[in-house]
């Protein structure tokens, strides 16, 4: 049953032949969003935004402070190999960057080729749905207590309180993502609850120490894969898996070589 007849949001997922670590992801994203820079009056020549690189406010000469708003273009690790991911709007500034991107990349003390696995990009052509049966998808890194559940959370001694922390938690990771990020609408009837956790460490992000979860849940919702939800995953934090047999993606470039930049 679909939630309302919402038109379906794109999200393009393409991965590129650089092995990278999650500690560096922050780094490529402020290398590319430099470069995306360098190039932003042939972006605004063809209508398109920069700013969706990087989430700061361009016009705030003094900090470029961020922009409070879902991730339209986050990077990612898809088995230790870069991979970035574009929602919406921003479906066409990626595609636009991939034909002006630089033939290499530095970032940190690493200099990479800029490699786009053509054949292996994917379109998912999203709508949110109710699912007949809840499924069950992990989160990997997930940083999804604000700041208010996170000074609760260290206040609460009872499991079961804690449950249900992060339990709200998800489901409001899960309404950003879908309402700011996709467009979408959450259906009253939709519910997210833990099933498990594998692991809850303490994790730097903007210079903060935050609580990071990877675990399962179920929902009766039908998400997207790859996306992250909550803080930080513009670079990887948060990351959500889902059953194969709900990824609902096609190939973005079915007659690409395997290794191409040339579009």
């Amino acid at each position: 049953m679909l939630m309302y007849m919402a038109s379906p949001t794109h999200i393009l997922s393409i991965p590129f032949d650089i092995k990278v670590q999650h500690w560096e992801l922050q780094f490529i994203r402020a290398a590319v969003a430099n470069d995306v820079l360098s190039k932003k009056p042939l972006f605004e020549a063809a209508g398109l935004a920069t700013d969706y690189f990087h989430n700061h406010d361009e016009a705030d000469d003094r900090d470029g402070r961020t922009v409070n708003r879902y991730p339209l273009i986050q990077y990612t690790e898809k088995n230790d190999y870069l991979c970035l991911l574009a929602v919406g709007p921003a479906v066409d500034a990626l595609l636009f960057y991939l034909k002006h991107m630089p033939g290499r990349l530095q970032f940190r003390n690493r200099i990479v080729a800029m490699l786009p696995v053509l054949s292996y990009a994917r379109f998912q052509h999203y709508t949110a749905e109710i699912l007949e049966k809840p499924a069950k998808y992990q989160l990997r890194q997930w940083i999804g207590l604000q700041e208010h559940r996170h000074a609760i959370w260290k206040q609460t001694p009872r499991m079961e309180d804690r449950v249900q922390l992060l339990n709200e938690a998800l489901l409001g990771s899960v309404k950003r993502m879908l309402t700011e990020g996709l467009n979408q609408s959450l259906d009253p009837a939709a519910e997210c609850y833990l099933h498990d956790i594998f692991q809850a460490d303490h994790t730097t992000y903007k210079k903060r120490q935050w609580r990071c979860f990877t675990l399962e849940f179920y929902s009766n919702l039908l998400l997207p894969a790859e996306l992250g939800l909550g803080k930080g995953c513009s670079i990887g934090y948060g990351k959500l898996l889902a059953p194969a047999s709900l990824i609902k993606a096609v190939p973005a470039f079915p007659d690409a070589n395997a290794r191409t930049g040339v579009l």
